[in-house]
């Protein structure tokens, strides 16, 4: 038993640093891959990172029915003026949306605490969009 497995590392010899290169190769290879997994994942779930994101892909402007804004998330890079009438016809509220530059499609605006939906919402001059809510 014990001369057979010299034989064999007699006739691995040749092919030692070979196997030591592929060996090496694949170790840092997996080294690397699994340094590049951490890297990004920790930068993803940063704060900041996830801010900045956010505030890019959607947007958001929390305004009270006196059209006083009282968070603005990246909206404000959009959006130049708010007015908010009552609109006691519908029992709801006319709400126009100035926006700084073209719009292709109505912003969404959710009431909180409140039960209204749009009846209508049109484009106004410029970029304006209004908005009945009822």
């Amino acid at each position: 038993m014990i001369g057979r497995l010299k034989k064999f590392l007699t006739a691995l010899e040749p092919w030692k640093q070979g196997l030591a290169i592929i060996a090496a190769i694949v170790v840092d290879y997996d080294g690397v891959n699994e340094w590049v997994r951490n890297l990004a994942r920790n930068s993803v779930l940063d704060e900041k990172f996830l801010a900045t994101l956010a505030a890019r892909v959607r947007p958001t402007c929390i305004f009270n029915s006196h059209a006083a804004i009282e968070a603005a998330l990246g909206a404000g890079e959009y959006i130049e003026d708010i007015h908010v009438t009552p609109a006691p016809q519908v029992y709801g509220f006319e709400i126009v949306i100035k926006a700084k530059r073209h719009l292709a499609y109505a912003p969404l605006v959710s009431g909180v605490n409140v039960d209204l939906y749009p009846k209508t919402v049109t484009r106004g001059k410029l970029h304006d969009w209004n908005k009945v809510r009822g």
